[in-house]
């Protein structure tokens, strides 16, 4: 599937921002990222988190079947009330938090190569994204290093449940 590099997502946003259209035909929209960020920035950050209150006027069209993310409308579709708690919860560090977008797309590659989660496809996203709000690879693989004892935890859990479980009999 062709996609669009994701350091183009700061600026496109900024622009968004900047030209606040009404209206928006994404044309070969694929997985619908262009949208999804459109309804986001332009309006879940303006408050307008449920469906009855958005603004902006948003059509996406995708002849070729591949490409298309039923994802997104089997959400909205099965449960409107859990993808509007979802957009509410998930919007607030970026619409009031303190951190800057930087430190943000680090956590998430944090979140994405820990080894409770391993989301490959999250975490080049969230690389790309830090590069692009000018994030070092040192920066990246600190990062990494420092998710990656979560799994080493693992042993804290299960080495006394073990002892616990040989102890209480079992083979």
């Amino acid at each position: 599937m062709g996609t669009s590099d994701a350091s183009n997502i700061p600026f496109v946003v900024a622009e968004l921002q900047r030209l606040q259209p009404q209206s928006i035909l994404d044309v070969g929209m694929g997985f619908g990222k262009w949208g999804v960020l459109a309804r986001e920035y332009l309006d879940v950050w303006g408050g307008r988190c449920r469906p009855a209150d958005w603004r902006l006027r948003l059509e996406g069209v995708e002849i070729h079947a591949p490409y298309r993310n039923p994802i997104w409308d089997g959400v909205l579709k099965l449960s409107p009330d859990f993808f509007e708690a979802y957009l509410d919860y998930s919007s607030v560090p970026w619409k009031h938090g303190v951190l800057e977008p930087k430190v943000k797309e680090l956590i998430y590659c944090a979140f994405d190569c820990s080894a409770t989660h391993l989301w490959l496809p999250g975490l080049k996203l969230h690389m790309r994204n830090a590069l692009g709000y000018g994030a070092t690879p040192l920066e990246i693989v600190e990062v990494i290093q420092i998710a990656s004892v979560l799994g080493a935890h693992a042993f804290e859990y299960a080495l006394p449940a073990l002892r616990e479980a040989r102890n209480m009999g079992g083979a």
